[in-house]
């Protein structure tokens, strides 16, 4: 679990947190309903939780999704 960050509670938290570079709501590149449609950028230098890179993004579907990758934000 991530111990350096608090949980986020809302999406703006989690905006504001130091590895979280930009979220994007309803970004049009998937077909909402089917997929997520969330994505998650994250600053460089910060270890994806999806992808086990550094830096880039990740899709999710709703906050708890979210929230479920947050554990693993290092």
């Amino acid at each position: 679990m991530n111990t350096r960050f608090k949980t986020p509670r809302s999406w703006k938290e989690a905006e504001a947190t130091p590895c979280i570079f930009s979220i994007e709501h309803d970004c049009g590149l998937r077909v909402k309903g089917e997929e997520p449609t969330i994505y998650v950028q994250l600053h460089e230098g910060v270890d994806n939780p999806v992808t086990g890179e550094e830096g880039g993004g990740f899709y999710v579907v709703d906050f708890r999704d979210f929230i479920s990758q947050w554990r693993d934000l290092a």
